[in-house]
């Protein structure tokens, strides 16, 4: 008979149930997969687009493994309403999963472990380790720019692309055509295909939540074959998810990013400025409701009117290289871009030196330059 913590069998069975589906009229996608032994036990769930593997640390699968085939929700539900230091005990018979939790006993039946669908195998892969914080960073800040809309005809937007930056970088994108954020890493991309690859949202949207659970300085193994993405690594819990890449060819997105521009910076206190923006969004009827923001000599107006009201907020800029001017951004965009950068102050560069507004606004931080390995963020400005 198994035994492990309630807490921690509610923690590997619910890092399972994010890729397993309630809604499937194929029950094996609406249910776990438990593999255990006398001390270690593994956690399997799969929609057919995504496997996940979440186990302990040494488990290490063998024949005498007992394998339970049960219903994801009704289990996850039934652990995670027990005190968090009970024991839990775990026992096959008769193709039933007993569970005891102290005083109480609960039975659930089981599928046939031959029903489980195995993971594609495709043997040619490139591999990469990354540390955890860095790409966790990464994923965060670039991720915020993806298109959410699944129902778009861009659905190559719908993710992060990958690709390599010269010999030394593999810098990661993401746009939805109003906004595009970049970083890159620091490490050799090898056979990493020139025109990239694409992560799915929800596949970025898991990865930045695992590693946010483990050591950051833990590395981080990712394989990548033609059509699939696998990442893994070992902490308090051993990791592994298996996903499809989107298939299609990301844009390119080079004519949007202003490198040979002499450029215009001002400096914008980004907790102060972001402050201003939630308390304007009070005025904004639409998604498309639009900031003023205008530049004078050492000052930023920012200002919104609408229906329901006006709101003007003045700043002082930092740093002030080109004639003022002003310009409309997205309201959304622009707190959800400065909302990406940690720093206190963060650069806006608005047009050139020589002209305020010539296409894209970007923003970064003090250190970066406007380079592919820069770490940016874009806004198309408003017209009007």
């Amino acid at each position: 008979m198994f035994s492990i913590k309630a807490k921690q069998l509610a923690e590997l069975v619910g890092i399972a149930a994010k890729v397993s589906s309630g809604r499937s009229t194929q029950p094996i996608a609406e249910s776990i997969r438990i593999a255990f032994g006398k001390e270690e036990i593994a956690v399997y769930a799969t929609n057919f687009e995504t496997w996940i593997t979440v186990a302990t640390p040494h488990f290490k699968p063998t024949v005498d493994d007992n394998i339970a085939i049960v219903p994801c929700a009704a289990f996850h539900s039934l652990i995670t309403k027990l005190p968090g230091d009970m024991d839990v005990q775990l026992e096959l018979k008769a193709k039933r999963l007993n569970i005891k939790a102290g005083t109480s006993k609960y039975t659930l039946a089981t599928l046939d472990d031959s029903e489980w669908p195995n993971i594609p195998d495709e043997k040619k892969s490139v591999e990469f380790k990354f540390e955890a914080l860095a790409l966790k960073e990464t994923l965060q800040f670039v991720s915020r720019a993806m298109m959410t809309d699944d129902q778009t005809s861009q659905y190559f937007l719908c993710g992060v692309c990958m690709r390599p930056s010269g010999k030394k970088n593999i810098r990661f994108i993401a746009a939805d055509g109003h906004q595009l954020s970049q970083m890159s890493i620091a490490l050799p991309p090898g056979d990493l295909r020139e025109e990239g690859i694409i992560v799915p949202r929800q596949s970025i949207a898991l990865y930045i939540d695992m590693l946010d659970r483990i050591d950051p300085t833990r590395p981080v193994k990712m394989s990548l074959t033609e059509n699939r993405i696998k990442v893994e690594f070992s902490d308090e819990f051993k990791f592994s998810m298996t996903g499809r890449l989107i298939d299609g060819v990301y844009p390119n997105i080079e004519h949007i990013i202003p490198y040979e521009r002499d450029h215009a910076e001002n400096i914008l206190p980004r907790a102060p400025v972001m402050g201003a923006i939630d308390r304007m969004q009070i005025f904004s009827e639409e998604k498309k409701s639009g900031v003023c923001m205008q530049f004078e000599k050492g000052s930023l107006n920012l200002s919104k009117s609408g229906q329901k009201g006006d709101g003007v907020e003045t700043f002082e800029v930092g740093k002030k290289t080109a004639p003022g001017g002003t310009i409309t951004l997205n309201i959304k965009y622009l707190r959800n871009m400065l909302d990406g950068f940690k720093d206190e102050n963060v650069t806006i560069l608005c047009g050139s030196k020589d002209e305020f507004m010539t296409g894209t606004v970007v923003l970064k931080s003090a250190n970066d330059s406007v380079s592919p390995d820069g770490r940016l963020s874009i806004i198309v400005p408003m017209r009007g």
